[in-house]
């Protein structure tokens, strides 16, 4: 998607960036033990989502209403699994609960290409990606982060927390000035390729 807030050149930046993110994700869903391998799916899903929406060549491959699909079957899996989780006194790590909320934003991104929402929640869902963002790079998430959430080679612990750490606080601001672009920099998706019956199509 290129167009108003989303010139061409950044749109190839973005969309270099979350391939990046993805190898990163894929890399550790890889290496990664238990629930943490299923929590990285759920990033390397988002992360392929947003090289979706900042794709600089023409349509997007993935349409507005299957990725609205996509995610949201993606978000209740996630509900799912923490209220299973809660029912037998196991609580998942608190990571859980933002990535449930990540996905349920991700649904609200592709809504955004054919609806129009009230600007103020626009507005805070991205100055909450902006939170978050600041907390993955401050590291004060990673304790939230469900255990074995990085490769199992001890000996590159720290590497791993940081290559995780620097990942989400992109991803987190990618999401944020998605969302911007999306509600103040398009007229209701006629930016936005992949968007039928949109002007310029």
């Amino acid at each position: 998607m290129t167009g108003g807030w989303i010139p061409a050149w950044a749109a190839n930046v973005w969309s270099v960036l979350f391939f990046v993110i993805a190898l990163v994700h894929g890399w550790h869903l890889a290496w990664a033990a238990g629930q943490a391998r299923f929590w990285h799916l759920a990033h390397l899903l988002m992360a392929l989502g947003m090289m979706d929406m900042f794709w600089p060549a023409g349509r997007m491959p993935v349409g507005a209403v299957p990725g609205e699909i996509i995610f949201g079957v993606a978000a209740v899996a996630v509900l799912g699994f923490i209220a299973v989780a809660v029912i037998r006194r196991t609580p998942p790590a608190a990571a859980w609960l933002l990535t449930a909320f990540d996905l349920a934003a991700m649904v609200y991104m592709f809504a955004l290409m054919s609806t129009r929402f009230p600007a103020a929640i626009t507005v805070l869902l991205a100055a909450a990606f902006v939170v978050e963002s600041a907390g993955w790079a401050t590291g004060k998430l990673v304790r939230t982060a469900p255990a074995h959430a990085t490769a199992a080679n001890g000996q590159h612990h720290g590497g791993e927390v940081l290559s995780m750490r620097i990942s989400l606080a992109l991803m987190g601001l990618g999401m944020a000035y998605m969302l911007l672009a999306m509600q103040f920099g398009t007229d209701m998706g006629s930016n936005m390729p992949g968007m039928p019956g949109m002007p310029g199509m």
